[in-house]
């Protein structure tokens, strides 16, 4: 695989340009408030329930315990259920339930067959009990339940803190790590802060040609790992050295994956979007094998032939 760091940037200073000028998807609230009616923020881990204080400890357990979760569903779908435990239960006190309870709470709030797969012994993708299990216990013992106690002297240590626990690698750390930042959990520089490399990031930047790989060579699990980290890596020179907030070019990408790139449509890419894909690789569902040198979209030659059209 090779990274082009001169793609990286311009993709980079593209998809905060679209941020900036508040085009679709940014011309919905940003500023993590609900919508009127029913929808909800464009960013969902950015929302705030309206009974507690920013930047508290309820507020870290929160953060905590969703991003946690967050690759069970989609954002808006687990942050929506995590609000909805901290409302039946304290999040404070999550470490005192056992696992059927713990099954039953994600089963009413957002994960609706955990609580029957539990009791017939079936697996649950992600594993969400365990993670509730296992991490609620542990930011009880060691940090007083309180995760504000993860921020360190540096992110890199910070981070070294999260993915000690349970279902936190490198991508929920940076995820965590940017809404401590963004609530004032902490304060480190916006430009030396990672961004979460997902599936959204990969495809763009695989679609983007930020990096490429040879036809022929296959994309293992190990291969997969080494993107993750080559992509935050060269993103993060470019926030460093264009004084960019890795914050924001983080929310940027995730708000065009989510929203836009969902309609899986070559003729809305180059009507509605300035990114500028070459293609939309396909992967599998968790997004760790992708074929490089494919093209998912749909009507990809109906733009041509418009244009072909309106010229005769």
């Amino acid at each position: 695989m090779k990274i082009n760091y001169k793609r990286a940037r311009e993709v980079s200073l593209r998809v905060l340009s679209m941020m900036k000028e508040e085009v679709f998807p940014f011309n919905r609230d940003v500023h993590g408030r609900y919508l009127s009616g029913s929808r909800e923020s464009l960013f969902p881990d950015a929302i705030v329930p309206d009974d507690l204080e920013v930047g508290s400890k309820e507020h870290a357990l929160l953060l905590f315990y969703g991003c946690g979760l967050d690759s069970m569903k989609l954002a808006d779908q687990v942050y929506r259920g995590v609000r909805g435990i901290a409302n039946e239960v304290a999040l404070v006190d999550l470490h005192k339930l056992t696992e059927p309870e713990l099954a039953g709470l994600l089963s009413r709030h957002f994960l609706p067959s955990t609580l029957e797969k539990f009791k017939a012994g079936k697996p649950i993708m992600g594993d969400p009990i365990r993670t509730l299990y296992e991490n609620s216990r542990r930011i009880h013992t060691q940090y007083q339940d309180d995760p504000r106690g993860l921020v360190a002297e540096s992110i890199s240590a910070t981070r070294a803190r999260i993915e000690e626990f349970f279902q936190y690698g490198e991508g929920k750390s940076a995820l965590l790590l940017k809404n401590f930042n963004r609530f004032g959990i902490s304060s480190f520089a916006e430009p030396e802060l990672p961004v979460k490399v997902d599936r959204h990031i990969k495809r763009i930047s695989i679609g983007c040609r930020v990096v490429t790989i040879p036809r022929g060579v296959v994309m293992t699990r190990g291969r997969g790992d080494k993107l993750v980290r080559m992509l935050e890596e060269v993103y993060q020179r470019v926030t460093m050295k264009e004084g960019i907030s890795g914050a924001d070019l983080d929310d940027a990408f995730w708000a065009i994956g989510r929203y836009l790139c969902k309609f899986n449509d070559d003729v809305r890419c180059k009507a509605s979007c300035k990114v500028d894909c070459h293609t939309r690789p396909d992967s599998d569902n968790g997004a760790i094998y992708f074929n490089f040198h494919s093209d998912k979209r749909i009507g990809q030659d109906n733009f041509f032939r418009a244009g072909l059209m309106s010229m005769s």
